[in-house]
């Protein structure tokens, strides 16, 4: 009988030890579990600053366009308002020209 007890109490030290060795990598998984959430939810949060100043980016860029062609649109309009008005003058001055 002092055989199977001492069977039993190695297996049970066993087993304890064992059951020790199992918590103890639970607890450092669940570390690195609370890490790895920690740095997901940074990342997120990054993601979401750089979303916004692409954004922000991407936006302020249209409008420099945009004002960039109403000038130049405005531009263009005033130097053909002003070829005409030179074209005009030409072909009055040629008219003269022919009629004397």
């Amino acid at each position: 009988m002092d055989e199977r007890l001492k069977a039993l109490n190695n297996t049970l030290d066993k087993t304890s030890e064992t059951h020790a060795k199992v918590n103890d990598t639970l607890k450092a998984i669940q570390g690195v579990n609370v890490k790895l959430n920690d740095a997901m939810t940074a990342l997120e949060v990054k993601k979401k600053e750089m979303d916004e100043r692409l954004k922000s980016s991407i936006n302020s860029g249209i409008a420099n366009v945009s004002e960039t062609i109403s000038e130049m649109k405005t531009n263009v309009q005033v130097l053909v308002a002003k070829t005409e008005k030179e074209l005009n003058a030409m072909k009055g001055n040629a008219f003269r020209l022919f009629n004397y």
